[in-house]
């Protein structure tokens, strides 16, 4: 008998915790030492949250370190030592690239006013949700938690685009460039 597996989503910063992670491993450090090392820091510095995006660490393979915010005093997590860095911004740098080439622009069609217009919804990678421009006006974009919000607001930008074409704006007191 077959189990389905189920399809597992990260988020961009999920990604980066994991890259974080296999880059230790490929410095010779074991899982039970990272995660000695992150319930240390839990235990110990409650206010840090997401210690792997937060954090920069230090190995030397044997052990891990953290350097701390004075640049002359580094955490070790498992037992004191002098180590090299290991530049987590070069992970993250690189693994945007990744992660770019594999976002995929939707194209979306709303209807406003009994007239179709074609939209294109972007995923944000960093911030989460989308982005979303309508080509067909010039400067009309919008943006949303969800797909399905970021089309309501478009929905609602092109409205507003119209009604600003057609000089139908109400009085705000703004000035409406020509």
């Amino acid at each position: 008998m077959y189990r389905l597996a189920k399809m597992r989503l990260y988020s961009y910063t999920d990604l980066i915790q994991l890259r974080v992670v296999n880059t230790l491993r490929d410095n010779r450090i074991s899982l039970q030492k990272i995660l000695r090392s992150l319930e240390y820091l839990q235990s110990h510095f409650p206010e840090i949250k997401k210690p792997l995006l937060q954090l920069k660490f230090l190995t030397d393979g044997e052990t891990i370190f953290i350097l701390t915010s004075d640049q002359k005093e580094i955490l070790d997590a498992l037992k004191r030592q002098f180590v090299f860095t290991l530049a987590i911004g070069e992970i993250v740098h690189k693994l945007r690239g990744e992660v770019m080439s594999f976002i995929q622009k939707v194209k979306e069609k709303v209807t406003v006013e009994g007239k179709e217009y074609e939209v294109i919804l972007t995923p944000e990678i960093e911030d989460g949700g989308y982005s979303v421009v309508c080509p067909a006006l010039r400067g009309c974009r919008s943006q949303g938690e969800t797909k399905t919000e970021a089309l309501a607001m478009i929905k609602d930008a092109i409205q507003l685009w119209l009604l600003v074409g057609l000089g139908k704006v109400p009085k705000l007191g703004l000035v409406v460039p020509s």
